[in-house]
Order: C-alpha cells, then structure tokens, then sequence
C-alpha cells in the first residue's frame, strides 16, 4: 500500500480554506484574486491523487463507490433540509404561495433556482 503524500494533502486543506474564506465575506478584489486559482487548483490535485488503476478494469466498482460517497449523503441531506423546511412552514412561518413537492423536485434538479432549501448543496 502507496503511502499518501503529506504535501498533497496539505495543499487539498489549503484550497478548501481558501474556499471557505471566499465564501466568509472578504473584500470583493481579495475575492477575485483567490476565484481565479482556488478551485482549479483543488480538482488538479485531486485528479493528481485519483487511481486510475484501482478502477481500469472495475467501472461498476467506480459507479457503486460515487453512488455511496456522493449521491447518497446529497439526498440524505436533502432530506432532513426538506424536513426542517416543512418543519418551519408549519410552526407558522409559512412562505407565501409555499408547494410541498417544490424543494423535493428542486433536490432532484439539482440546481440553485429549484433547490429552494439548502441552497449551498
């Protein structure tokens, strides 16, 4: 078994809190410097660390590891985002015009004009 770089690591955490950072209400100039470098230079490193060997000649295994370590968590979020969203809907803080299904088919677009709760997934 390969043993994981330190360095590549260090430098994948650097650009999430580079990330997190743009996202925390910096300077709109500092912003832009940082958008132009910070997630590109996450999906080079982590295309760096992908094993392209460990799924050559295994594509299944490939689908079925996203499925569980991408899709599910998504929807399992979606789920208790929807939960809390009916939730405030019904406590009185009801939206105006509010259709249950909305953040449901939202979820399943995937997309920022749909997705009206938990905008961030």
């Amino acid at each position: 078994m390969k043993k994981r770089s330190a360095e590549i690591d260090m430098i994948r955490g650097l650009t999430i809190a580079l990330v997190v950072v743009g996202h925390a209400g910096i300077p709109d100039a500092l912003n832009d410097i940082l958008r132009t470098f910070r997630m590109p230079l996450f999906f080079l490193v982590s295309g760096y660390i992908f094993s392209m060997a460990k799924y050559e000649f295994n594509f299944k295994g490939l689908v079925k590891s996203r499925f569980w370590s991408l899709i599910v968590p998504y929807f399992i979020v979606c789920f208790f985002s929807y939960f809390i969203w009916l939730l405030s809907n019904f406590a009185g803080e009801k939206e105006s015009g509010w259709i249950w299904y909305n953040p449901i088919l939202g979820a399943l677009y995937g997309n920022g004009e749909s997705l009206i709760i938990n905008i961030a997934l």
